[in-house]
C-alpha cells in the first residue's frame, strides 16, 4: 500500500484501528506510511511501540531536526510523542 492509497482510505473511513495495527506490524509497510502512523497515534502508547519494532522503521529516517522542532512548535501531543521518540533513539529501543 502507498502512502496515497492508505490516506484515501482512511479519508473514506476504511483504516479501523486494527487495521491500523495490522499495518505497523507488516514488515512491508513503508517509512512513509509508518511516520503517519506514528503522527497518528497516541504519545506513550503500545502502538508507537509497535511502529518502532517494525523491521523496516529506521530512526535514520525520522531526522532529529524534525523531532526537535516538533518538540518545540508542536501541540502537547506531538511533543510528547516526540520526547518519547528522541528518548527510544538515545536508549536504542527499537
Amino acid at each position: 500500500m502507498t502512502l496515497k492509497e492508505y490516506e484515501v482510505q482512511k479519508a473514506l473511513g476504511l483504516i479501523s484501528y486494527d487495521r491500523k495495527l495490522k499495518i505497523a506490524r507488516d514488515p512491508n509497510t513503508s517509512i512513509e506510511i509508518l511516520k503517519t502512523l506514528y503522527k497518528e497515534a497516541p504519545p506513550y502508547s503500545d502502538f508507537i511501540r509497535m511502529v518502532v519494532a517494525n523491521p523496516n522503521f529506521s530512526f535514520d529516517k525520522f531526522e532529529m531536526k524534525e523531532l526537535e522542532e516538533i518538540t518545540k512548535n508542536g501541540s502537547a501531543e506531538d511533543r510528547l510523542k516526540a520526547f518519547w521518540l528522541l528518548d527510544a533513539k538515545k536508549t536504542g529501543i527499537g
